[in-house]
């Protein structure tokens, strides 16, 4: 391809198809191994268990919280080496020990006892030994292998989480209320133990065909150390920091937020499904539109939008609060499309890995600190009107630094 910056590229729309028709096998994949992998099943669904760990065990709700944040602040830290070894190792073998970490700490969980500081070990442990069942690892697998149409691409892979968001409350949420806690930890290993070999063979049928018809040239593009010094590498960090920590922490709160508020659990539920559809549609309208307008700027206007839903949630209205869910779940959508987008066209295939797994590390970081935010706002205020407005601030600032990103060039 001829060197762009940062405009739409123009390419034939059969071009395009081709390489979604020729790499779907491996776009499946990556969908099912985000759906089930570490940022997905154990984080939409720690807000299902909040009411019956309080119940049986009298956990604070910020207790509770601090399980998710141990989990992707040890995630956070561990992305870069995460992502040094997904540019030397296959990841098959990363992806086979990280999932089968996650479903045993799951099954750990389903037989813990009531010293908290056991699920806090729990957590510690999937997050070290599950790292790479996370995004940094399916990102790159499709930066790899897609050019012309990797916005679609990584948008359709990474609607694999918004799936889980929309879906675990529906399927989890009822196993929980029925048969308690524990059994809703079991369901959810047996998931991943069933969905890993089906991930695998989808890899496996595709990467012998990589090898041997390289898309994308892997060596091309700038050091990690190179992409240190440039000013956009900072700024995108910031930005992802911003955008996770206003939005994630309602993933796990939203339920809470509102049965506090005088809606039935069961209706809670329902609503909280809208963040997955929220999260999904922004996924994918992301990645269509990465393709087609300049990518940074797309960015910019779903987090804008995020944080009016917000201040929509912000003001107690009930008949908002499922376009309140859905706009958090667009925002989250919209980051993760946009900061494996920007990596590769920014730095190239290089240091992908390295380079993704930083930024990542910055937007762990958020989504590690969001829970405790909003916990913290419930308990010291009573309400989450503050943390509410807080989280919209910081979506303006996040969407303020993505518009003035630099152009980019194309491979």
């Amino acid at each position: 391809m001829k060197t762009v910056s940062g405009e739409p590229k123009l390419i034939s729309e059969v071009t395009q198809s081709n390489e979604i028709r020729r790499g779907w096998s491996l776009i499946l994949g990556c969908a099912i191994g985000i759906g089930i992998g570490i940022m997905a099943l154990p984080y939409s669904t720690a807000g299902l268990f909040i009411s019956g760990l309080e119940r049986e065990y009298g956990w604070t709700r910020t207790e509770i919280s601090l399980g998710p944040t141990i989990l992707l602040a040890i995630i956070a830290l561990v992305s870069p080496a995460v992502g040094w070894l997904a540019d030397r190792i296959s990841p098959l073998v990363i992806i086979t020990a990280s999932m089968t970490a996650v479903a045993g700490a799951f099954l750990l969980m389903s037989q813990m006892g009531s010293n908290i500081a056991v699920y806090y070990i729990i957590c510690a442990g999937m997050a070290l030994f599950g790292a790479g069942a996370s995004t940094v690892v399916f990102a790159r697998i499709i930066c790899a292998n897609f050019v012309e149409r990797r916005g679609l691409a990584l948008g359709i892979v990474m609607a694999g989480n918004g799936v889980t968001a929309m879906l675990s409350p529906i399927l989890i949420g009822p196993i929980i209320s029925e048969h308690g806690w524990r059994t809703g930890y079991i369901a959810i290993a047996t998931v991943i133990l069933i969905g890993t070999p089906m991930i695998l063979l989808l890899l496996r049928s595709h990467e012998s065909r990589r090898k041997a018809e390289p898309v994308v040239q892997l060596h091309e593009g700038i050091g990690f150390s190179s992409a240190l010094k440039m000013w956009h590498f900072w700024a995108m960090g910031v930005a992802f920091l911003l955008g996770t920590l206003a939005t994630t922490g309602m993933v796990i709160h939203l339920v809470p937020f509102l049965t506090d508020s005088g809606v039935d659990t069961a209706h809670a539920t329902a609503i909280a499904s809208f963040i997955g559809v929220g999260l999904i549609g922004g996924r994918l309208l992301t990645g269509w539109l990465m393709d087609r307008f300049v990518a940074n700027r797309v960015g910019a206007v779903m987090m804008a939008i995020s944080a009016l839903g917000l201040l929509m949630l912000s003001l107690g209205d009930k008949s908002t609060a499922p376009v309140g869910a859905m706009a958090i779940g667009l925002c989250i959508g919209a980051e993760l499309d946009v900061i494996g987008y920007l990596t590769g066209r920014y730095f190239g295939m290089a240091a992908f890995g390295r380079i993704y797994g930083a930024l990542y590390m910055f937007c762990t970081t958020g989504t590690a600190i969001s829970p405790i935010f909003y916990g913290l706002a419930i308990d010291w205020s009573g309400a989450y009107t503050a943390g509410l407005w807080v989280g919209a601030a910081m979506l303006v600032i996040s969407a303020m630094l993505l518009y003035v990103l630099p152009k980019f060039h194309t491979e």
